[in-house]
């Protein structure tokens, strides 16, 4: 049976998401120095087609995606369904120690005073990284 490039990176991308989901038990590396990581956040126009689709299949419920293509890893992390406008994630912090890169986010929003719709909204954050062949844990 032949399985196309695109294919086989989805199901490693769905294998990665059902590890992360189901808790998986790593030693985290904390004692090391931390070095910062350079990162672009990516529009929404400018995610990679496959990756689009994983997040589209999975913003409901909270998630952390890392995905990999042409020299260049995806992180994704999202909160799942938010019951309306304004809500947005920011980046805390990116940085590595030794084999990790290491990522936090933080939900925010709707401040005060700002008008809201009240439809349900599905708030995540994609940045891009140059591939680095390292693992990637969500604090």
């Amino acid at each position: 049976m032949k399985i196309n490039k695109r294919r086989l990176s989805k199901i490693s991308l769905l294998c990665s998401m059902v590890l992360l989901l189901t808790g998986c038990i790593c030693k985290i590396q904390t004692d090391g120095e931390k070095k910062s990581v350079t990162y672009t956040e990516v529009k929404r126009e400018k995610i990679p087609k496959e990756l689009k689709e994983v997040i589209e299949e999975s913003k409901k419920s909270p998630f952390h995606i890392a995905y990999t293509d042409q020299g260049k890893t995806y992180i994704a992390e999202g909160y799942g369904t938010k019951p309306k406008t304004g809500y947005h994630i920011a980046l805390k912090e990116l940085y590595e120690i030794e084999d990790t890169i290491y990522i936090k986010t933080d939900l925010q929003g709707p401040e005060k005073g700002t008008k809201v719709k009240e439809i349900d909204t599905y708030p995540y954050l994609v940045i891009e990284i140059k591939e680095v062949g390292k693992r990637i844990i969500f604090e």
